[in-house]
């Protein structure tokens, strides 16, 4: 078992190997985790993120509810005074909902509003 556990390095047809392993490993390490950072990078800076106009379009429909969970959507908390047809509307609004539709109907950011911090107080334009 020893014999087995021992890797040499005098050899140079193993140094090659185990370079070429490590480095695989490290490309395939390097663009898992970058993909990953992209994808939540891209959700996150979004100032109208799918599941907020979604949830905007159900509350404009007239539908009581409290909120909605995940996405796609997975669950709607309706308050206690929403109908079985306002359930089955607001599933309906989910079901058919059009984020590129949705954002179009924003109107569009002029540019010319200064940077808001955490706290929401205005930060001015530099000149």
């Amino acid at each position: 078992m020893d014999k087995f556990l021992k890797i040499k390095f005098n050899n140079s047809k193993n140094q090659k190997l185990i370079a070429g392993l490590v480095l695989v490993l490290l490309v395939f390490v390097s663009f898992g985790s970058f993909g990953s950072i992209v994808y939540a990078q891209s959700d996150l800076s979004s100032k109208n993120p799918p599941i907020s106009l979604c949830d905007q379009a159900i509350k404009n429909a007239g539908i009581p509810i409290d909120g909605i969970s995940g996405w796609p959507v997975k669950r709607i908390d309706f308050k206690a005074e929403a109908t079985e047809a306002q359930k089955q509307q607001a599933w309906d609004i989910v079901n058919s909902f059009d984020y590129e539709k949705e954002l179009a109907k924003l109107p569009v950011d002029s540019g010319n509003q200064g940077m808001i911090t955490t706290y929401g107080s205005e930060i001015p334009n530099l000149t």
